[in-house]
């Protein structure tokens, strides 16, 4: 039941996206700019690899990873993409 919803909600958010750009796809992704795809995926990888780094740090007294972990791991994530965005302006 869930996945189905997922799968609605994802096919009904292409859809209103591609209404909206009036049925092209490629004039939707030629609104992003190159720039900001990079620091879109740069982002993603930092924050899993901070994620991980964090998880093998900060562990509970069982050894298990801590469940605020990923708190630091995103707000170390959010200071390198803010000081690389600064540093390319």
């Amino acid at each position: 039941m869930k996945r189905g919803l997922i799968l609605f909600v994802f096919l009904f958010c292409l859809k209103a996206v591609s209404a909206y750009y009036h049925n092209s796809f490629e004039s939707f992704i030629s609104g992003f700019n190159p720039n900001d795809i990079f620091l879109f995926s740069m982002f993603i990888l930092f924050f899993f690899f901070l994620n991980w780094i964090f998880g093998k740090v900060f562990k509970d007294p069982e050894g298990t990873p801590s469940k605020g972990v990923w708190i630091p791991s995103l707000a170390a994530t959010m200071l390198i993409a803010v000081s690389y965005t600064h540093l390319t302006l």
